[in-house]
């Protein structure tokens, strides 16, 4: 039996641009869970069979558009706190890189790339528990892939 190499937690990264030059991009602290979601919307003809009208027909799709969505969960760190506030309150756009990180060329590596805003904040806490946050970032714009340079 062969076993797959796989990547640990730590190597899903999200990573966010501060919009300075040259800019610089930094991992929030705390997310206990990340994810990439990409997301097509699709039309959908129903053309007939022109040998057979009478047949029933088959949709057939189109897609209209594309955007991801990149979504955090775990702990408010206090480090990343001001960051969360500016960001969330002027609803601002920043630029965000999501992927395995130290990952090569050789070995498929690279990150999703593209502009972004927040378009859920939550955070909540019980009694006896640490502050949680949720976090959603929706694209804003296409995506691009970036392979690794080495």
């Amino acid at each position: 039996m062969a076993i797959p190499k796989t990547l640990p937690f730590s190597a899903f990264q999200v990573l966010i641009g501060d919009g300075a030059t040259p800019e610089a991009f930094v991992s929030p602290c705390g997310f206990m869970q990340r994810s990439l979601e990409f997301k097509a919307t699709a039309t959908e003809s129903m053309v007939p069979d022109c040998d057979d009208e009478d047949a029933p027909s088959w949709p057939v799709r189109d897609i209209s558009s594309i955007s991801a969505t990149v979504s955090g969960q775990g702990f408010m760190s206090v480090g990343a706190a001001a960051l969360w506030r500016e960001w969330k309150m002027t609803g601002g756009k920043r630029n965000v890189r999501v992927g395995p990180a130290n990952q090569t060329l050789a070995n498929g590596g690279g990150y999703y790339s593209g502009v972004a805003v927040v378009t859920s904040w939550k955070g909540d806490v019980t009694k006896g528990e640490r502050v949680k946050l949720n976090v959603q970032i929706d694209s804003d714009g296409p995506w691009v892939w970036v392979a690794a340079t080495a």
